[in-house]
């Protein structure tokens, strides 16, 4: 198994020790940086949308807790 810190890293290096198998995977190193940056695009995504979420929520709570009750009467 290939670290994802080591292919960032060193591309070229991964490439040329795939080579040494003749197993045609250095072609493929590419693709896969390419869907790791997908990858962390959307994490880091998910993440502004679930600090935007917490902070919905807190303004929500606190508009609740000022809600005024209003007596029929």
């Amino acid at each position: 198994m290939l670290d994802i810190k080591l292919l960032r890293e060193k591309p070229e290096y991964v490439r040329e020790r795939l080579a040494t198998r003749h197993a045609g995977d250095e072609a493929r190193v590419g693709e896969l940086l390419a869907l790791d940056e997908q990858r962390r695009t959307a994490v880091a995504e998910v993440e502004q949308l679930k600090a935007l979420r917490n902070s919905v929520s807190k303004e929500i709570g606190v508009l609740m807790g000022q809600k005024v009750r209003v007596s029929s009467g």
